[in-house]
This record gives C-alpha cells, sequence and structure tokens, in this order.
C-alpha cells in the first residue's frame, strides 16, 4: 500500500548544541522549517504566496575551516617526515590522512552561505542552508511552486528563474 507523503525533505541540515537541529520541509502549499530541542520541536510555516524573497550570503566560513584544518594537516606531515621511528610516523602519518580527508571533504561541498526567507512579516534565517549548491538547489525546487501561488505579473511571458547573482555595487562613485 503506498503512502501519500504531504512533505518532502530538503537537502541540508543544521545541528547546534544549543540551538538544535533545523531541517526545511517542501509541502503542497508551504515551507515547513523544524527545530528540534530535546524532546520539543518548534514548527514555523512560509506559505508559497507570502515569501517575497530569499537572501543569499557567500560567507567566509568554509575558507576559515579549510584553514583551520590546513595547519594542523602540515603540522602532522612535517611530524611524519621528520619521525625517526618508523611507528612514530606511521601514526603521524594517519592523522595527517585524516586532517586531509577532512579538507577535501569541506573543499568539494563549496562555498558557504547564510540563507534567509522573508515574508511581510518577518525575515528568518535558514540555519539548515550552509552551501551555496544547497541554497541553489533549493530555490530551483521551490521557484515554481512559489510562481504558482503567486501567479504572473500582467505582461509577463519569460521562464521564471531560480537564482539570480546580483553583482556588488562599486561604492567608490
Amino acid at each position: 500500500m503506498a503512502t501519500n507523503k504531504p512533505y518532502k525533505k530538503l537537502p541540508g541540515r543544521h545541528r547546534g548544541f544549543v540551538s538544535g537541529e533545523t531541517t526545511l520541509w517542501m509541502g503542497s502549499d508551504l515551507l515547513l522549517l523544524v527545530t528540534r530541542k530535546g524532546t520539543e520541536e518548534d514548527y514555523k510555516r512560509f506559505y508559497y504566496n507570502d515569501i517575497q524573497s530569499f537572501i543569499i550570503r557567500k560567507t567566509i566560513r568554509s575558507m576559515i575551516q579549510n584553514l583551520l584544518l590546513l595547519l594542523p594537516l602540515f603540522f602532522f606531515v612535517w611530524m611524519t617526515i621528520i619521525a625517526d621511528d618508523e611507528v612514530l610516523a606511521i601514526f603521524m602519518g594517519g592523522f595527517a590522512a585524516m586532517f586531509f580527508l577532512g579538507l577535501a571533504w569541506n573543499f568539494f561541498r563549496g562555498t558557504s552561505c547564510t540563507c534567509h526567507i522573508k515574508t511581510r512579516v518577518q525575515t528568518e534565517k535558514l540555519s539548515s542552508i550552509t552551501k551555496l549548491v544547497q541554497a541553489k538547489k533549493i530555490i530551483n525546487k521551490v521557484s515554481p511552486l512559489i510562481a504558482q501561488a503567486q501567479g504572473r505579473l500582467p505582461g509577463d511571458t519569460g521562464p521564471i528563474t531560480g537564482v539570480e547573482e546580483i553583482k556588488p555595487v562599486d561604492d567608490a562613485l
């Protein structure tokens, strides 16, 4: 027997020690932001006809994480090279390999970002969206549903675009 699932989980999840776990779900007429803290759950609903925009800002968080992984990587590689004992060299090489894998994983996940959703009455941070690739995927999935709920402006015949990159304004005028 097939079950009809009213919500589909979108990519991304944020786990914080104090803030709890946050996930984003897509329904037929709304986005649902679920935050779990211990035994309590908090739900915030964003109906497609109320959503005005998604605000995405690139951050340097992934660059800082890469730097924090690169420093111990260099240290353990250096310790592997200068180690006199073969067992110590293998031990230090193992630590270097772990930091290298963490660095590669973080690098290939892409640029970090923060994402907010704006409605008429609030602007809410979507903490489950931490990578630019995730944000673009989610907006491309949700944009047609938002356009369907809100309709089109008169005379608008162009395709609905998901993500438009806004270039920074030159302030040196």
